[in-house]
């Protein structure tokens, strides 16, 4: 009963020590990304043609100004005249109108 108390003291203490190392590794990284300047990385490759492939890449690269010309027709007012036009106008139940549908459809 004794070791079964050692060995879950050394368990807890040694959980805890492991939590608090990874909190604070966890956070001076998130510091330090803040922190520090971005750098370009630069990765060369050689083809199988012996030609050597520069890619450039940069983390949050902003692409600045961009120019956009937009022309736009908006017609501010009323409209001239609205006219709009019904083909029948059904009166009746609902029933009724459900029956014609379903003749229409026929």
């Amino acid at each position: 009963m004794d070791q079964l108390q050692h060995h879950l003291e050394y368990l807890v203490m040694y959980s805890a020590l492991l939590w608090q190392a990874g909190l604070v590794l966890f956070l001076l990284s998130k510091y330090l990304m803040e922190r520090l300047p971005k750098t370009k990385i630069i990765h060369t490759q050689s083809g199988p043609s012996g030609t050597e492939s520069k890619t450039t890449s940069r983390q949050h690269e902003t692409p600045g100004v961009i120019d956009v010309n937009v022309s736009k027709n908006i017609a501010v007012g009323k409209a001239d005249s609205t006219l709009i036009k019904m083909d029948e106008t059904i009166r009746g139940k609902v029933k009724t109108q459900k029956d014609k549908l379903k003749e229409l459809r026929r």
